[in-house]
């Protein structure tokens, strides 16, 4: 199972939101990999004055399948007097490419339905991390900040580096004017 590795490099970070701006980061991402149906095994979250850090070990290669079932049309409306789907009920299969075969029936409160059982299989976890790391890193708290750029993007301190590999690969994540890459930096002196 793959590890996945976020660093954001910035200038020097005020030394009571470091700390705290690594935990919103890790706690962030790891509940945004939940709702992705992404799972890991693990996670350690670092920071130092002019970084923040999240190593997620144990990153699953796809999405989990979503499987959820869907309400149509009552059956009265949906099936003829012989049990043959009517109009309304084709246009509810069509919308979900599925065939009369897969309908069920169900009752709910007084009244029967049709339902679909529908599937939507997982991504990979490269796409949904493309998607996702932007959104997160708008997301974080930060009590004042600063734009550094045309981008206008925002963040307590300008960013100047971000490091977003999955294993070796490079995700190419986009965030203001900076695009991920593998260097990291050390110390400035």
């Amino acid at each position: 199972m793959p590890e996945f590795l976020l660093e954001v490099g910035t200038e020097e970070l005020p030394a009571l939101d470091a700390p705290v701006l690594a935990r919103a980061l890790g706690d962030r991402l790891a509940q945004a990999l939940r709702e992705e149906r992404l799972g890991f095994s693990g996670m350690e979250i670092h920071w130092t004055p002019r970084r923040l850090a999240v190593l997620v070990r144990g990153l699953a290669e796809r999405q989990a399948d979503l499987v959820e079932e869907v309400r149509g049309p009552a059956a009265a409306v949906g099936l003829d007097s012989t049990g043959n789907p009517t109009q309304a009920a084709l246009g509810f299969l069509k919308k979900y490419g599925a065939t009369p075969q897969d309908l069920k029936r169900k009752v709910v409160g007084e009244k029967e339905y049709l339902f679909l059982e529908v599937r939507t299989p997982g991504r990979p976890a490269r796409e949904v991390l493309v998607e996702l790391i932007p959104n997160l890193l708008r997301s974080l708290p930060c009590r004042k900040t600063m734009r550094w750029d045309s981008s206008g993007v925002a963040f307590l301190r300008p960013i100047r580096w971000l490091v977003c590999l999955l294993d070796n690969e490079i995700l190419p994540i986009r965030y203001g004017s900076l695009t991920a890459g593998r260097i990291t930096r050390g110390h400035r002196f």
